[in-house]
Parts: structure tokens; sequence; C-alpha cells
């Protein structure tokens, strides 16, 4: 029944804070009342039908609350020991009024029986309180963790150098906060940004420091490699990134040409780097995409099928005469001969949803290798040796 009244009221919240009310619903033998004042709301559940006299009391007792507990009430955050002693008076004096009028209705009518027909309260007391109090707290928690999660993604797309500096995004009505340290005020703006187009209803709260990090060339060598691996995820994009003296060399291929300015200045913004050299080439359709799986699986990703496979199948379609080698990967923590079965079944999976989708299976060459790609070393992630990675020849004449 709780349950009822919480969706109840997450249906039903006036956005506005308004005075509203909000009549009642049925539920089973039962009935639900439910009575709004802005940010408060008092539920009832009752037997019977509530007479007029009732409802004045439960909305002078609604007003009460307002006017004397408005300022815990709407500070709220789902711990029952925070609601004031008169709050709970007010809702037992509500109670002790509805039973007694019960009982003088039962009295005053003995031929409709011992049960008082006019009205039985099964839950009103703190319970009702407590129910839409913490129906509205658990509802808003809910939004805020979406906001939040939405606005993480965004900046692990647009801004994946950001990664590493443990930023904290916090959502609470209809604020946004960020808050953490970053070395310099240029990413600090582009984070403002990203967040701001992620969700722009809500206003932003941007606390995010701008200090100096102290940082050598071990530091920076390494945060150079943590941010190509997380370039590496993102689809379309295979790079190679060295770093030596303040200089970030950046080689490899991307699908899009949006991706240009973003690869290069997430290595601008690491501290210790001075100049990024930037040798990308644009690639036709995604045959630098590597496909990832899961530990000990073949199976491919729905999304895998939908973006990388499509594209690769548009790419022989337009080319006729390419063949295309599909090379299947494993991480090293198994038996070798364990993993080159696992890397064949993986390139052999992706050859056959091709060849599903159309693909002359004379044009795909498979092969399975019981170790990472050789240009992922022990240093890296090992999920990233978890691949199918794809070289296209043109075979020759007889």
């Amino acid at each position: 029944m709780l349950t009822a009244i919480r969706s109840f009221v997450n249906d039903c919240i006036a956005q506005s804070g308004d005075v509203a009310e909000i009549d009642a619903i049925d539920y089973g033998t039962s009935k639900i009342i439910l009575e709004v004042e802005g940010y408060c709301y008092l539920a009832v559940v009752v037997q019977g039908e509530p007479t007029h006299q009732f409802i004045n009391q439960l909305r002078e007792s609604l007003e009460t609350i307002i006017t004397h507990y408005g300022k815990p009430i709407r500070s709220f955050d789902g711990d029952i020991t925070t609601i004031p002693v008169g709050v709970k008076e007010i809702l037992q004096n509500l109670l002790d009024q509805s039973v007694s009028e019960g009982l003088r209705d039962t009295q005053e009518n003995p031929k409709k029986g011992k049960k008082p027909p006019g009205l039985l309260v099964l839950g009103l007391g703190l319970l009702g309180l407590i129910a839409v109090f913490g129906g509205i707290y658990q509802h808003r928690a809910r939004i805020n963790r979406r906001i939040e999660q939405k606005t993480q993604l965004a900046l692990a797309y647009y801004a994946p150098e950001v990664a590493d500096y443990a930023l904290t995004v916090k959502a609470n009505a209809q604020r946004l906060k960020l808050a953490g340290q970053l070395p310099n005020q240029a990413l600090r703006s582009n984070v403002e940004q990203i967040a701001k187009a992620a969700v722009p209803k809500l206003q932003l709260d941007n606390q995010i420091e701008v200090i100096e990090l102290p940082y050598t060339h071990e530091l920076t060598k390494a945060q150079v490699q943590r941010v190509s691996n997380t370039l590496n995820q993102m689809d379309g994009v295979v790079i190679l990134a060295y770093y030596t003296q303040g200089r970030v060399t950046v080689n490899g291929a991307v699908l899009y040409a949006q991706d240009f300015p973003k690869i290069i200045q997430a290595f601008e913004n690491i501290p210790g780097v001075k100049s990024v050299e930037n040798n990308l080439q644009l690639q036709g359709l995604d045959l630098t995409s590597r496909i990832y799986f899961d530990l000990g699986s073949a199976k491919l990703k729905p999304e895998d099928i939908g973006t990388k496979i499509r594209l690769i199948k548009e790419f022989l379609e337009r080319y006729p005469q390419k063949h295309l080698r599909i090379i299947g990967y494993a991480d090293p923590r198994d038996k070798l001969t364990e993993n080159q079965g696992l890397a064949q079944q993986r390139a052999q999976k992706v050859k056959d949803v091709l060849v599903q989708q159309g693909i002359d299976p004379n044009r795909l060459e498979v092969r399975g290798v019981g170790k990472g790609p050789p240009d992922v070393d022990a240093s890296q992630p090992l999920w990233l040796n978890r691949c199918v990675v794809f070289d296209q020849f043109t075979e020759k004449p007889n």
C-alpha cells in the first residue's frame, strides 16, 4: 500500500511549488487521501468515506505542520530521526480525533455493527508522512543519479584527460556541483562547458580549483599513456602516443575528422606537455577500430554489431577488390593453447556476422593469436588484449 502512495506521489508532484489538492485514489477496499501544500505531502489511508470534518482537520494539521516546521521538512533527506517531535504530536492528535469520531459514530448508529462505519484510519501517524517523504526523496535521488551519470559520461567522452583527476559530480534539486582540482583554467572551462551542454536546465556550481600540480617526466609519460588508452576506446580511434622531454608525438588514424582537435587537446592539457606533434590520418571507414570482448568470452556486444561491424561491411561493399584479415587476440592470463582457441573464436565470430550481412566469405581471412596485440605491453590494462583487429589487403592475381 505504501508503494502505491509513493508511486502516486511521484506522478503528481507539483513542480511549481504552488498549493494544490490531489483528491484520492482507491486501493483495494481502502482509499488513499493525499493532501498537498507546496513541497509537503500528507497521505492518509482510510476505510469508509471520510467526513468533511475530518478533511478539514487533515488540512488544518498540514497547514500547522508547514507553518511551524516548514524548514526541517523542506530539508528532509530520508532520516526519520530528523522529523520534529511536534510533527508526530500533530499527526497523533489527528489520529486520535479520527478514532473518536468513528467510535462516536458507532454509538450513535449501533445497528451498523461494532466496526466504525464512518472512518477507520489504517496508516496515518508517522507512517504516512515517512512514506510520502521517503518516496519523494527516493524519486529525487534517482533523478539526481541519472543526471550525475549523464554528466560523467559526457566528460568521459569529450574530455577523457580529466579521468586522472577524480572530479566529483553531485546533482541536488536544480543544481549541479562540480568539485576537484585541475592543472589549468582551459581544462576547467572545458569541463564546465561540457557539463552545461549535458544538463542545460540545471544551475551549474563549478567549484573546481585550478592548482599547479607537481609533475615529473615519469608522471607525465605515464599520464600520456593513460590518456592514449582512454582515447583508443573511442569509436574509430587507433593511436600511439610517445612522450619525450615535454613533447608528445601522436601517430595513428581516426575515423571521424571531428575527433582530431579532441585528441590533440587531450594531450595538451596534461601537466608537463609543452607541445603536441599531430601525425594522425583520416581513415576510410572503421578498419582502425578494435572490437573488445569480455573475459573468457567470444560473444559480440550488440553495440559493436550495430556500429563497428556495420562500418566494416560498408567498407567492403565500397571497395570490392579489398580483402580483410580478421585477427583475434587474448590476454596472457590463461595457457597459450587455450588463448589460441579463444582468439580464433573471436575472429570467427566477427567473420560469421559479416557473412550473415552479405559479405563473401572468400574475402575474409581469420587468424587467432594466443596473446595480446603487439602494441599492447604488460603495463597496460589486460582488457586491451581481448580484442579483434582488422588488416586490409588486396589479393594477388594468380
